[in-house]
């Protein structure tokens, strides 16, 4: 009896059953991946290292060019905050809020436009040549101070958020507006610093209540106080914060002769928010801290 032939029926036995579909399946296999197209064009090994090699040579001869934030001066109104919840005797909450490039249409008025996106045609260092732009990223120092004064607020209460529209989740011809869209409820309802009736904000949910990040990507949201500086005032809390912001571009881009960006959303927002610890009426208003900021967007135009 040849081996691998069954005794008992005269057939093949499982074990060369199993074999000549094992043998099947890989030639069936090895057949698809004949067919498969290449993951990429089908360049000789020596050229790849030419390509490589030119690709290595221009990066080098790329400049890296630098455009400015606008400044910010903790002693000039754009370093000053504004209120923007709580009227008559209700709690305050007072915030400085900064826009990458412009502010917006119809974004709440008191933002602050940081510029350090917009750059004109030329040959300068900080010029571009062409109509396209690779930015980089965005770095800002931003200082925030409280004032200097025995009869100021004693301490605050910080939050910081660093954010920018998900431009994918608002239908065409829309667009989110950070005072009423940056928060969500308790019943996930979009809501904001300006929105009204059933969905307006109190200072705890201001400082408490989860950012909209359906609408909204966060970089950053942090909480801290501060303490009048004063000598009769120290606590155990800075009276002065410095913060290292990072704003990711990594994009090309078209930009036109005026310097705006045709295919790319560069708004980022930050906001910075303040209330007094346990104060119930306006009779000590949380305005007493100011915000300094310097920066630069880097970019390259071949």
């Amino acid at each position: 009896m040849p081996r691998g032939i069954s005794a008992l029926t005269g057939r093949p036995g499982k074990n060369v059953r199993a074999a000549k579909r094992s043998g099947a399946a890989s030639k069936i296999q090895r057949a698809f991946r004949r067919r498969r197209p290449q993951a990429r064009f089908n360049v000789s090994k020596p050229q790849f290292k030419i390509n490589k090699a030119v690709s290595r040579a221009m990066s080098r001869m790329s400049e890296t060019k630098l455009v400015s934030v606008s400044p910010i001066n903790a002693g000039g109104l754009n370093g000053t905050p504004g209120n923007i919840l709580g009227t008559g005797s209700n709690p305050r909450v007072y915030a400085w809020g900064g826009v990458l490039d412009n502010v917006p249409t119809s974004w709440d008025s008191g933002l602050v436009s940081l510029g350090g996106i917009n750059t004109i045609q030329g040959d300068a260092a900080n010029e571009h040549v062409g109509n396209y732009v690779y930015l980089k990223k965005t770095s800002i120092n931003l200082q925030l101070d409280m004032v200097y004064n025995d009869s100021a607020t004693k301490q605050l209460q910080f939050r910081m958020l660093v954010c920018k529209s998900r431009q994918l989740a608002v239908p065409a011809g829309q667009q989110d507006l950070p005072q009423t869209t940056l928060f969500i409820n308790q019943i996930g309802n979009r809501q904001g610093t300006a929105s009204v009736s059933s969905l307006a904000m109190t200072p705890f949910e201001v400082m408490n209540n989860p950012i909209n990040k359906r609408n909204w990507v966060v970089l950053r949201d942090s909480k801290f106080f501060l303490n009048n500086p004063t000598s009769m005032q120290q606590g155990k809390y800075p009276s002065r914060r410095n913060f290292r912001i990072t704003l990711p571009h990594y994009s090309k881009t078209k930009i036109t002769t005026s310097g705006e960006l045709l295919d790319y959303d560069s708004h980022y927002l930050i906001y910075i928010f303040a209330t007094v610890p346990g104060a119930l009426t306006n009779a000590v208003l949380p305005d007493d801290f100011r915000v300094t900021a310097r920066g630069t967007t880097s970019y390259t135009d071949n």
